[in-house]
């Protein structure tokens, strides 16, 4: 199961590079570090705002008897801050790699 969840981890990497690439062609490497910033942005905040569980369980099982089971986790400041910066640097970097490579690649032409 880790390696399906690393290929999808590795497939969102390189949509996020290749949509930087792609945009960068066609609106400007400024352009594309700012508007891939503020999806990153977007993106690594709702993450952190998800981030902590409120599972409730009940069993309304009249032979066992009712069960009810509530678990809450709420992650400190400092969890969500990780957290954010975490989303962003995982993000954000293939955004820097795919507007940069298109510079290099003119350069070599």
């Amino acid at each position: 199961m880790k390696i399906v969840s690393l290929l999808i981890f590795a497939y969102i990497i390189y949509i996020v590079w290749k949509l930087s690439y792609d945009a960068r062609a066609k609106i400007g490497l400024k352009k594309t570090l700012f508007q891939g910033f503020l999806w990153c942005v977007g993106v690594a905040l709702f993450a952190t705002l998800t981030l902590g569980t409120h599972i409730e369980n009940y069993d309304d099982d009249p032979f066992y008897g009712k069960g009810e089971t509530i678990q809450d986790y709420e992650p400190t400041n400092k969890q969500r801050f990780t957290n954010f910066a975490y989303y962003m640097m995982i993000l954000y970097l293939p955004v820097i790699a795919g507007a940069i490579r298109i510079i290099r690649k003119k350069e070599e032409a």
